[in-house]
């Protein structure tokens, strides 16, 4: 046990070690400590807790922590330079299987950055299989689960989260699991799971020329109104598997939203959607959406959007040249024998919209592919403006339910084929 604001319970440097094969350790500030080629390993079952600082913070080349399996890590750490597990010049932080990763935000100031895995400044952290990383006694906004880069240091960093592992967060404009500065790369194994508490809050994120990756059936929920399941902006590129499932219970919520960035999954994926004023796909402003084959999109709405009788939960939105701009161009490619379906008044399978007269929109349904519609005023494919086109290929089908629900409508300039 440590009291001291100013001291570590585990502190190495230059090439010094500690091995430890179980303990408990409680330390006001940060618990293990080690830097400039330092080095501490712990053994199965630790339990390490931080009142104030990081659990575990690594820095500098060669510098490493390593955990064993079946650990219990908790720290209450706030603010942009850290989080329960900290990483960062160069640092490597390892951590086994099973393991539980815990920030307690509670008593934190509600509107400083909150994380719980925090890599940057070209540091690295891998969790193990089966990993439960929580943020509780959530307090205000910015709780963020895992954060690859956007430290002090403004540089890149890399985050591995094994398969089977459950991240879950709330507050507001948080986000699950994202890289952020150019270089960084975050990934999440097969069958993990990110459930998102908050409004307002994304994911799974690429943004800033950085990379993330989402392994086979992994799986985005989202608790909340105005958020967003998988997001790439600003140069941001997502990948990811087979069987990929998004489901999502707020209103004006997106299951795939890229701007200036691009996102591509494999076959299978599932996007489950009940609210209001949502869009399975949004693709804005230089941005790209690429879905496999035998993927699925099913959205719901119900009740009324921005106070009209409209419910609208479209299956794809695409606006090319938005807000006027020049050389908006954006893309989304739909695999061969997917299904888009929507339920609720105003809804549509597939929107392309463009707002200026040289730039373009379009969606590519590749063969097979399944629209189905209901509700008043309703439709299948919708294309509006010059540049906006929907092209498909053999065998589409569209079929649509309810009153004034056109199957196939194109307007001032818009082109279907």
């Amino acid at each position: 046990t440590n009291n001291d604001m100013n001291q570590y319970g585990i502190f190495t440097q230059s090439g010094g070690r500690v091995d430890i094969d179980k303990i408990g350790l409680n330390s006001y500030s940060i618990g293990g400590y080690a830097i400039d080629c330092g080095k501490i390993i712990f053994g199965a079952g630790a339990e390490v807790t931080s009142d104030v600082g990081a659990a575990l913070f690594v820095y500098g080349n060669d510098s490493k922590i390593e955990v064993g399996a079946d650990a219990n890590l908790t720290s209450s750490y706030y603010g942009s330079g850290g989080g329960t597990l900290s990483a960062g010049g160069g640092g490597l932080l390892v951590i086994g299987t099973d393991s539980n990763i815990i920030n307690d935000f509670s008593s934190a100031p509600r509107n400083d950055d909150h994380y719980v895995i925090f890599a940057d400044s070209d540091g690295r952290v891998e969790v193990g299989d089966g990993a439960a990383i929580k943020v509780t006694g959530s307090n205000g906004n910015n709780n963020n689960a895992v954060m690859a880069g956007n430290g002090i240091y403004k540089a890149a960093g890399t985050v591995i989260i094994g398969k089977n592992s459950a991240i879950t967060t709330d507050g507001s404009s948080s986000y699950g699991v994202a890289a952020t500065q150019a270089g960084s790369y975050a990934e999440v194994g097969q069958g993990t799971q990110i459930i998102m508490g908050g409004i307002d809050s994304v994911g799974f994120a690429a943004i800033n020329q950085s990379a993330a990756h989402l392994e086979d059936g992994a799986e985005v929920v989202l608790e909340e109104d105005g958020s967003t399941a998988v997001y790439a902006y600003d140069g941001g590129q997502v990948t990811g598997g087979n069987g990929i499932q998004i489901t999502a219970h707020g209103d004006n919520s997106s299951g795939l939203h890229a701007e200036n960035g691009t996102i591509e999954l494999g076959e299978g994926l599932s996007i489950t959607m009940n609210g209001t004023g949502s869009n399975g796909i949004n693709v804005y402003a230089n941005g790209k959406v690429e879905v496999g084959a035998g993927s699925q999109i099913n959205m719901t709405a119900t009740g009324m959007h921005n106070g009209s009788d409209e419910t609208m939960a479209h299956g794809v939105w695409v606006e090319g040249g938005r807000n006027g701009a020049q050389s908006d161009f954006a893309d989304a490619v739909i695999g061969a024998d997917s299904t888009i379906t929507t339920n609720g008044v105003g809804s549509f399978g597939v929107v392309v919209e463009n707002r200026s007269g040289s730039d373009y929109g379009k969606v590519t349904l590749n063969d097979g592919v399944s629209i189905q519609t209901a509700g008043l005023y309703s439709g299948g494919l919708y294309a509006e403006g010059p540049g906006a086109f929907i092209e498909g290929g053999d065998d589409i089908s569209v079929s649509t339910e309810g009153f004034r629900a056109p199957a196939v409508w194109a307007r001032e300039g818009g082109g279907i084929a």
